[in-house]
């Protein structure tokens, strides 16, 4: 709740807020560390500081940086995504299962357990694999859908 209200008074409109945090996807802006009152550095949570371009690509405000890339356009063929390893679908989608049977399957958890587990490529592999709308409907044929970030079991688990 503070993210939001930080970015309203710093100008992001309220009405273009959601609770589906992907919405701020392509927000560019200044964030600093939010330390508390009689905290050490390290202890805050990222805050935004100024805005500088909204998601939907409209500039927060005249003269404003713009992230790298801006206004650019590609000159490379358009490619395919590349193909998901199936070992690696399998070793989510086994992971999503038994998270679902432990009853916390939600995508963070997902994450940390991939964090732990995991380790070099496999890890980060997997980490944006949890992310994907591949795997969401891939868990779909299992049996499993998402219901906001929680993955649950159409069978009651």
């Amino acid at each position: 709740m503070k993210l939001l209200n930080r970015l309203v008074e710093l100008g992001y409109p309220e009405d273009r807020l959601s609770v589906d945090i992907a919405s701020l996807i392509g927000l560019y802006a200044f964030w600093d560390q939010d330390v508390p009152p009689g905290e050490s550095q390290g202890k805050g949570n990222p805050m935004p500081k100024e805005l500088y371009q909204f998601p939907w690509g409209n500039l927060a405000k005249a003269g404003a940086p713009t992230p790298p890339g801006y206004g650019m356009t590609s000159t490379a063929p358009d490619r395919a995504a590349p193909a998901i390893p199936a070992a690696l679908t399998l070793m989510a989608v086994d992971l999503v299962k038994r998270l679902v049977g432990e009853g916390n399957a939600t995508r963070h958890a997902i994450s940390l357990e991939v964090f732990k587990t995991y380790e070099g490529s496999e890890r980060d592999q997997l980490m944006e694999l949890v992310f994907s709308p591949e795997l969401t409907k891939v868990l779909e044929g299992e049996g499993i859908h998402l219901e906001g970030e929680t993955f649950v079991s159409a069978h009651g688990a």
